[in-house]
């Protein structure tokens, strides 16, 4: 009856008394309401009433679910570069004895409590971007880009100098440090910055060559 009354109904085999008049034949209702159920009028009523107006392509549907899920792990993947930027800025360390109790991992269950989308990201099995081997990753894409930074400013100025030494840490192994030091040309202040930072193993002038080397070289790159 909605469907006539719509307008949306084509049929020209539709029965008055489920249409319009209404029914009253309770007496052979059983007979009348199986015939009607297999009749094309019925059959188009509910085409009508159960089916959405359009129908959207179902190829149209997964790209804009997978365009969702994209979106998701971007906004994911952005919070977990934020976390290990900030580790990294204040100099702790990312991993502890076990997976789940490192720095790195704790500050995004302390983000969670207030992100619900995080919430439901971190108990993921797999594709999540918390590995190790993706923090590293991070690590190194960011060590790159901070290069890169210094690289320009050293090509960008006239004056700079490598500054290199050796220095012992508190468990009696040899470091060698890589400072360049360079001034800026307009307001003339002087700006050192850490580029490279080696265990020595040989201990000679030919290991300390080979790191300076490797480093200047690298920067080159930039």
């Amino acid at each position: 009856m909605k469907a006539v009354e719509s307008g949306q109904l084509k049929s020209s085999k539709r029965e008055d008394s489920f249409t319009t008049r209404g029914f009253s034949n309770w007496k052979n209702a059983t007979t009348a309401f199986k015939k009607h159920e297999v009749s094309d009028c019925h059959k188009e009523a509910v085409d009508i009433h159960t089916l959405p107006e359009q129908c959207e392509d179902i190829a149209l549907t997964m790209q804009r679910s997978l365009s969702e899920e994209r979106q998701v792990n971007r906004r994911m993947l952005h919070v977990i570069i934020r976390s290990i930027k900030y580790s990294a800025r204040q100099g702790l360390a990312l991993r502890g004895h076990s997976s789940d109790e490192g720095n790195f991992i704790q500050l995004l269950k302390l983000q969670s409590e207030t992100d619900p989308a995080l919430q439901t990201w971190l108990p993921k099995e797999c594709e999540k971007y918390t590995s190790g081997e993706i923090q590293n990753e991070i690590l190194q894409i960011m060590g790159n880009s901070i290069l890169r930074k210094i690289s320009k400013h050293v090509h960008d100025n006239a004056y700079y100098a490598l500054m290199a030494d050796e220095v012992t840490d508190s468990s009696n192994r040899e470091q060698f440090v890589i400072c360049f030091c360079w001034v800026d040309s307009d307001s003339f202040s002087v700006n050192e910055n850490l580029i490279g930072f080696y265990r020595v193993v040989l201990g000679d002038s030919i290991d300390s060559y080979h790191y300076l080397n490797s480093t200047v070289l690298s920067l080159s790159r930039y």
